[in-house]
Order: structure tokens, then C-alpha cells, then sequence
């Protein structure tokens, strides 16, 4: 291949790499030159903590009057963020639900387990990721009270 044809060969592409280095090269000397550092990683600070047994709460519409059960009833949620905001953190600033808005009439549903945490705090793991949730007709409801 002779040197015309392999300079003409994806002309623009080998054009937009050399000008793509090119300002690489400029921004980073310009850096060096400048002492900009590099900005700290917020997330350096990051620690975890699990939170267990926390209930899984149901969310509903305000007008849906029907009542459930939840299996397991209870979540273990880990969460990640700045140390003192974690530190700080409590089993009530974590709140863990099962959306049942959009539930038929079916007697029974596989659902997936949400939680909410404050600004600033990420959720890592929620677990078990999947209930069964089973609605509770009156009359189980009332034999459910009675029980010691």
C-alpha cells in the first residue's frame, strides 16, 4: 500500500483521532502546569451498615380498605453513605414497603421490596428482594385477632 492511499484510507477518522489527542495532550499539560488536582472522590468517606429486622410496610390507595400478609414480615437493609450521616442513621429514617396500588383481586402476589432512605444514603442491599404477599379476608382476619 502505498503512502497516499494509506493517509486517504478513513481520512476523518484518523483527522478526529489526532485532533481528539491532541486536546488531550493540551488539557493535561495545561493541568500540570496549573497544579489543578484532581477533585476527591466524595464517596472516599463511604462506609456500610445493615440494618435488620426492619418490617416491610404495605402501600396502598387511601380508599382500599383490604388487609394483607406479609411472608417473610421482615427485611434486612444495607446502606451506604458518609460515615457521620450513616452513623447517624436509625431504624425509622429507613422506611421498606411492598406497593400493592396496582394489586387486582387476585388472593395472592409475588412482590418486589422497595426502601427508602434519606438524602445522601444509598441503598446497597435489600433482602429478600421478593415476598408473598396474601390478602386477608374478614373472616381469617378476625380468626388471625383471636389467636394468643
Amino acid at each position: 500500500m502505498r503512502w497516499r492511499e494509506f493517509i486517504r484510507h478513513n481520512f476523518w477518522l484518523k483527522l478526529f483521532a489526532l485532533v481528539l489527542a491532541t486536546l488531550t495532550w493540551i488539557t493535561v499539560r495545561f493541568a500540570i502546569q496549573h497544579e489543578i488536582g484532581l477533585v476527591q472522590n466524595p464517596l472516599a468517606n463511604a462506609m456500610t451498615r445493615e440494618f435488620k429486622p426492619l418490617p416491610i410496610r404495605v402501600l396502598t390507595e387511601a380508599t382500599d380498605l383490604r388487609n394483607f400478609k406479609i411472608t417473610p414480615p421482615e427485611a434486612s437493609i444495607t446502606v451506604s453513605g458518609e460515615a457521620g450521616l450513616i452513623g447517624s442513621l436509625s431504624k425509622q429514617d429507613i422506611q421498606v414497603f411492598v406497593d400493592m396500588a396496582d394489586a387486582g383481586d387476585e388472593h395472592e402476589w409475588i412482590k418486589k421490596v422497595n426502601a427508602v432512605s434519606p438524602m445522601g444514603v444509598s441503598i446497597i442491599r435489600i433482602s429478600p428482594i421478593w415476598v408473598r404477599v396474601e390478602r386477608i379476608l374478614p373472616a381469617q382476619q378476625s380468626s388471625l385477632s383471636n389467636k394468643p
